[in-house]
């Protein structure tokens, strides 16, 4: 089961905070059982800063675990120093660079 409306909202408010002139979007992958949430810079060549949450991630803990969590661990400072690079995290809150997607 992927995330709420409410869950997904607070994502994405996250990612604006972090990044507040770069457009937010975010879109499920069903097959993989992931959120992906991508904050894109609103120029020509402009970074991309992305994150996949898993769905177990959801399932287990609150947006408001979720993001505290997100924030104690410096996700956001992490997504713009590897810009284009693709993050994961997991229901454990283990965070990293994501196995699929950009590399960079």
């Amino acid at each position: 089961m992927g995330p709420n409306p409410s869950q997904i909202a607070a994502l994405e408010d996250w990612l604006r905070a972090a990044f507040p002139e770069a457009q937010v979007s975010a879109e499920g992958d069903f097959d993989r059982e992931v959120y992906l949430f991508r904050a894109r810079e609103n120029k020509r060549g402009g970074n991309r800063y992305e994150i996949e949450i898993s769905y177990e991630t959801f399932e287990d803990h609150s947006a408001a675990k979720i993001v505290t969590m997100l924030n104690g661990i410096n996700a956001a400072e992490r997504l713009e120093t590897e810009p284009n690079s693709r993050f994961f995290l997991d229901r454990f809150f283990n965070f990293g660079r994501s196995k699929y997607g950009n590399t960079g």
